[in-house]
């Protein structure tokens, strides 16, 4: 059985912030976005003891005002792991308002030999208002339980 864990604290990396045009910059997603996530295993291959994993993030709009344009990308992963899709975009996230990103990862030879594991993945988020934009780079926590 595959159990989850998040780490409930997010650590921003880098913050970046860029204007392209004279457009009031929108908020930094560090403080604008809250960071949730849930995981289960989804299948294994017996022979290989690849194990498909569905991953969840959610993303919630602490802000108090509407995110245009919120963009999920630069995934890093551990390199015994291969994800299906490296960007996610969400249009117009309202205040209060959750929306997730749902994707695959694949972990190589993990059902063959299965431990309690913890990985870091790194990612991007930038957020997108007319012609501006901020972006940071998080890490976010996972365990998978053997």
């Amino acid at each position: 059985m595959t159990k989850k864990k998040t780490v409930p604290l997010i650590v921003v990396l880098t913050c970046v912030c860029a204007c392209t045009g004279q457009g009031v910059l929108p908020p930094l997603p560090g403080d604008a976005i809250e960071l949730g996530a849930d995981l289960y295993e989804e299948s294994s291959d017996q022979q290989t003891g690849d194990v498909t994993i569905q991953y969840t993030l959610f993303l919630t709009n602490i802000s108090d005002e509407t995110l245009e344009t919120v963009i999920l990308k630069d995934f890093e992963l551990p390199s015994d792991i291969v994800m299906n899709n490296e960007y996610f975009e969400i249009k117009n996230l309202r205040p209060g308002e959750t929306g997730e990103v749902n994707f695959k990862v694949i972990v190589k030879g993990w059902g063959l030999n299965k431990r309690d594991q913890e990985w870091a993945i790194d990612f991007t988020i930038r957020i997108e208002k007319n012609s501006a934009y901020t972006e940071q780079t998080f890490y976010y926590g996972i365990t998978l339980y053997a």
